[in-house]
């Protein structure tokens, strides 16, 4: 999934859970969601590694970044 996050970044995560039933960290808002696993989670994590902050699932939201969100939604 690909989150807005109310500091404006960007979280990238997967889930088993459903949609709106994130638990936990609930300070973000679900944009979209893509299907597969970890290979896909980390498959974004490394497209956006100079967006990433740190070592979290937090990413600056860079024009490339919401240009492929609004291509996903």
């Amino acid at each position: 999934y690909f989150g807005l996050g109310e500091n404006g970044l960007i979280k990238i995560g997967v889930t088993s859970r459903k949609v709106g039933r994130r638990g936990g960290e609930m300070h973000f808002t679900e944009m979209c969601s893509v299907p597969g696993g970890r290979n896909v989670e980390n498959y974004y994590h490394m497209k956006y590694a100079a967006e990433r902050q740190g070592k979290s699932e937090w990413f600056e939201a860079s024009d490339r970044l919401l240009i492929d969100m609004i291509i996903m939604l």
